[in-house]
Formats: C-alpha cells, sequence, structure tokens
C-alpha cells in the first residue's frame, strides 16, 4: 500500500505541478466603414445679362438691365435702344441649398472690375446689382459683392438675378463685347 501511496503523490505533485495547454482559435472578420458627402449647395445659370444692342454717341453714357425684372433703360442722351438686337434682360441663376443662412458671391471671374472687353474698343465698367427672389436690387458696384439667402427647404429654389450699368465710353468702338460673371457660395463667413 505504501507503494500505491507514493504513486499518488508523485502523481499528484506532476499533476499540480504542470498545466494544461489548450489550442487557442480564433476567427475575425473586417467590414468597411463608407460615407458619401453632397455638397449642400447647388447654383444652376438659367440665362445671362443680356444688355442688347445699342448705339453709341460720341459722349459717354450708360445703360441699364434692371436685376429685379430684367428692364432695360439707356440714358437716351449718348446712348440709345437699338432694335437690331432687342434681345434684353436679366442674368439668371437657380439656387439649392440645405441650412437657412449662406453668403453668395458674384463678381468678375479672378476678382477685380468686371469689364466687358471687345477685341479692338476700350473695356466697359460694369456696375452691378442684384436681386433674390425678385426683392429690390441690392447694389454691388463695379468689383460684385455679396448677397445673404436664406432657404425654406432643399427642394424650393432661390432665384437669383443680376443686372447693373453698363459704363459706355466716349465714342465706344463698335464691336461685341463680353465679360464672365461669377456667383459662387462663400463657406468662409
Amino acid at each position: 500500500m505504501k507503494k500505491f501511496l507514493a504513486g499518488v503523490a508523485t502523481l499528484a505533485m506532476v499533476a499540480g505541478g504542470s498545466s494544461v495547454v489548450l489550442a487557442q482559435q480564433s476567427d475575425s472578420d473586417t467590414t468597411d466603414a463608407t460615407v458619401d458627402i453632397e455638397n449642400p449647395f447647388d447654383i444652376n445659370q438659367l440665362a445671362n445679362l443680356r444688355f442688347g444692342s445699342i448705339i453709341a454717341g460720341g459722349a459717354a453714357g450708360t445703360a441699364t438691365v434692371d436685376a429685379a425684372d430684367g428692364t432695360f433703360a439707356a440714358d437716351e442722351t449718348n446712348v440709345f435702344e437699338s432694335a437690331t438686337n432687342p434681345d434684353r434682360g436679366a442674368g439668371a441663376f437657380e439656387v439649392f441649398g440645405i441650412g437657412s443662412d449662406v453668403t453668395i458671391d458674384i463678381g468678375a471671374e479672378g476678382g477685380g472690375n468686371i469689364e466687358l472687353t471687345g477685341t479692338e474698343g476700350t473695356p466697359m465698367t460694369l456696375d452691378l446689382t442684384a436681386s433674390i427672389d425678385a426683392a429690390p436690387e441690392v447694389i454691388l458696384g463695379a468689383t460684385g459683392g455679396s448677397v445673404d439667402v436664406t432657404f425654406v427647404d432643399d427642394t424650393t429654389p432661390i432665384a437669383l438675378t443680376i443686372g447693373g450699368t453698363l459704363n459706355i465710353n466716349a465714342q465706344q468702338a463698335a464691336e461685341t463685347y463680353t465679360a464672365t460673371i461669377e456667383a459662387a457660395f462663400n463657406f468662409d463667413e
């Protein structure tokens, strides 16, 4: 019996001093995280600002397109309407957005004065005006400026129209003059 107890004690010591190692098993998988960030604002150009054809006299004068209603007027002293191209009217943009108040900057593409240029004649400065949803004009001037808009919801567009007073030089050369006017959301304010 002593041998048996000694064997049990030895077995107990061996078993007590050792540990059982089980093989570790693991399983894992992954998933991707994605998001689409959409621009909350959109501007679509609908119409160009159009002064049509005019007749320039010997002295400087002005021609105006009203931003709110698109009507045309020439000073009729040194600048006169011409029947050759009666297509006149305000420039128009359709503006969509989400949120409440935002600022839209309107001016010459690349900055500076808004000037209509041709190939030979002296550039003509445009003093810009703007209107939101046919409200009274806001005077922006020769370098443009900013207008504040408030969106009702994300499906109802706001009508942004632009007009201005074109300053025609004395003895302005007869040709076509153009300028590019940019309307862009200002996210810095």
